[in-house]
């Protein structure tokens, strides 16, 4: 599951997701999803991510033991041996690296490793949103109306202005449900997205066809 404040400037509007709208809206990989999956449910309330909130300690603490494990068993295999290497070469031992770091981590580690390390890299995309909408209030189902005092001029060559009560408006806050989402290219490729809706409407199709 995953929610926040859409960034409109009013923070009127919040988006909630779960299941596979949850996942294909946070772009998870597979492999990454059941690293998470695996550590989440051995917790009693799962795993959770605020953007506001550091990693936890336990997760660093690991993360350093575990790296400074595999330093100590490459200096017993290489020595001190230092080699002159590309730079796709490095980025390939960051990744191994990182890998191997992994497989030491428990469950739980490893999960709120690839959550934080995920959701904190993770840059929102340009797409497309198949929402449900209801207030976030079950008695508001109205614009809210709010009398304002202001001041108007008769006509426009008088110095003086009347003042009065203005009727205006507001949405109420709202909660919207992501159904499904297609993420904009910018090249003409074959079209990514709308998953779970295309899914159900084969579904219905072939209902029809029965």
């Amino acid at each position: 599951e995953c929610s926040g404040l859409l960034d409109d400037g009013t923070g009127q509007a919040k988006l909630y997701a779960e299941r596979e709208a949850a996942l294909l809206w946070l772009g998870i990989p597979d492999t990454t999803r059941r690293m998470i999956e695996e550590g989440a449910w051995t917790q009693a309330d799962g795993i959770v991510f605020q953007k506001t909130v550091p990693p936890k300690s336990f997760v660093k603490t690991a993360v350093l033991e575990a790296k400074a494990f595999l330093q100590s068993q490459q200096r017993k295999r290489q020595g001190r041996q230092f080699h002159n290497r590309n730079r796709n070469t490095q980025q390939q031992q960051r990744q191994e690296q990182e890998d191997q770091v992994l497989q030491l981590l428990t469950p739980v580690a490893r999960a709120e490793y690839k959550l934080q390390q995920h959701c904190r890299l993770w840059s929102n995309q340009q797409g497309l949103y198949l929402v449900r909408c209801k207030p976030l209030s079950e008695d508001a189902f109205h614009l809210n109306q709010t009398q304002i005092e202001a001041s108007i001029a008769p006509a426009r060559r008088t110095s003086t202005a009347n003042t009065m009560d203005v009727p205006t408006y507001s949405l109420p806050p709202l909660k919207l449900n992501l159904v499904d989402c297609a993420i904009v290219h910018n090249t003409s490729i074959r079209e990514r997205g709308w998953d779970i809706f295309t899914q159900q409407k084969e579904e219905e199709q072939d209902r029809s066809a029965a």
